[in-house]
């Protein structure tokens, strides 16, 4: 208990990517039956095709910053930092 509360700085550090690579990959597939749903709709507004493309853009750019190993290396931990505290 005392190495995680030494951590919890770290800990959280490194939860928070995954949280938000979680939400990423399961909001993908809302964005598919969505964009699916307007274009069978012929009297969808262009507003909702362009809230849908904001919605992609959020998306995967998310998905590809964090996939992106300079980002999300400072966020991992590594075994360096559990030898240091015992």
């Amino acid at each position: 208990m005392a190495v995680a509360w030494c951590f919890r700085w770290t800990l959280l550090a490194a939860a928070f990517p995954r949280l938000c690579m979680i939400g990423f990959n399961f909001a993908q597939p809302f964005l598919i039956v969505s964009a699916i749903g307007n274009l069978r709709r012929p009297e969808a507004s262009k507003n909702d095709g362009y809230g849908l493309i904001g919605a992609a853009f959020f998306i995967y750019s998310g998905i590809a910053v964090r996939i992106d190993p300079l980002f999300a290396r400072p966020f991992e931990l590594t075994n360096g930092d559990f030898n240091r505290a015992l």
